[in-house]
């Protein structure tokens, strides 16, 4: 039998094609077929390097905040009543009243009560603003070796 075997390869692997001729004496012909398996692999290979620097930037801005605040209203109100001695402050509702004494001359010394303050806690929220300098940090990539041509900066804001 006459055989003639092309073969040809490629990048991956191995390419094999096989061409029999047979001879005219020959009933049969058994033709082997032939694969192979490509096989691919990678490796790391350090192609370019990069420097990364840090900028601090500040910004004037106002901060907007809620403050809880407390006053005290003071109100004085004419008693004039006699006491025997001075009364304790005491709380009505929401209010502490403060009794006054004073000593009058009489015939005989009495103590009297004048005025009584009563002195309530009002709340309120106001809105203040405050000057506040906020920082917010810039990272600049540059590329070893050439740093004109690829240079990027790469902006992270805190607020």
């Amino acid at each position: 039998m006459l055989a003639r075997c092309v073969c040809s390869s490629t990048s991956l692997g191995t390419e094999r094609s096989t061409s029999y001729v047979a001879k005219p004496e020959d009933h049969e012909t058994t033709i082997p077929i032939i694969e192979e398996v490509a096989t691919v692999s990678t490796r790391e290979v350090e192609t370019d390097r990069l420097r990364v620097r840090t900028i601090v930037e500040e910004r004037a801005t106002d901060v907007v905040a809620q403050l809880a605040k407390q006053e005290l209203l003071v109100e004085r109100r004419t008693v004039e009543r006699e006491v025997t001695e001075a009364p304790q402050p005491y709380k009505e509702g929401d209010m502490l009243i403060v009794p006054i004494v004073e000593e009058r001359l009489v015939v005989e010394k009495k103590l009297f009560v004048t005025e009584e303050l009563m002195v309530r806690r009002v709340a309120r929220t106001e809105e203040v603003h405050v000057p506040a300098t906020l920082r917010s940090m810039r990272a600049i990539v540059e590329r070893e070796g050439d740093l004109s041509h690829d240079r990027r900066d790469v902006h992270a804001r805190s607020e």
